[in-house]
């Protein structure tokens, strides 16, 4: 304590030895929150099999509304006409993308909520609850799964955010935005 002290830490006097043994105890035990070290969205997630390592590939952070007319055309004289969808560029809508979670300081079993929300009526669009159950609390803890569609009707702002003991650990937001096709590239 004297070392930190000295480097400017104000931490008031030292209690009695056997005081700050159970302070020590007590803080081991007491349900400390767990630090979010990524909440990533993306395209794929992918786990190597020889290292265990996780590949994260096309993190994205908005997507694109594209408004596709459809055109009816006939086909020949006598049939039935048909309907023509154009097909959209890639990365203008995201399809079932996956969620990347890494965490830290998770002390023994603890449960998650990750929910979509819509953020200018707060309102949750779908959500889960998980459970993580890890002895060492400073090991990290990384986990990929599937996500349904992202909801994006209409253009706004949303976000994937994560949720311990009803207390938020993080988010990462997506912008749902209106787009003209002329061809562009897409910007996530």
């Amino acid at each position: 304590m004297d070392v930190l002290r000295r480097k400017g830490w104000n931490i008031g006097p030292d209690p009695p030895a056997p005081q700050r043994m159970a302070g020590l105890v007590l803080r081991q035990r007491e349900n400390v929150k767990p630090i979010l070290q990524a909440l990533l969205v993306a395209d794929h997630v992918y786990r190597d099999a020889t290292t265990g390592k996780y590949v994260v590939a096309g993190v994205f952070h908005s997507i694109r509304l594209t408004n596709q007319p459809t055109r009816t055309i006939d086909a020949s004289p006598g049939a039935a006409p048909m309907t023509l969808i154009p097909v959209p560029l890639g990365g203008h809508r995201a399809g079932s993308p996956f969620c990347y979670l890494s965490l830290t300081e998770v002390r023994g079993e603890q449960h998650f909520v990750l929910r979509y929300v819509d953020l200018s009526s707060d309102k949750p669009l779908f959500q889960t609850s998980f459970g993580i159950k890890c002895d060492d609390p400073v090991a990290t803890c990384e986990m990929a799964f599937p996500l349904p569609s992202l909801p994006a009707e209409r253009a706004g702002t949303f976000a994937l955010e994560m949720l311990w003991n009803d207390e938020p650990l993080g988010l990462h937001r997506i912008t749902v935005e209106h787009s003209e096709n002329k061809g562009q590239e897409n910007g996530n």
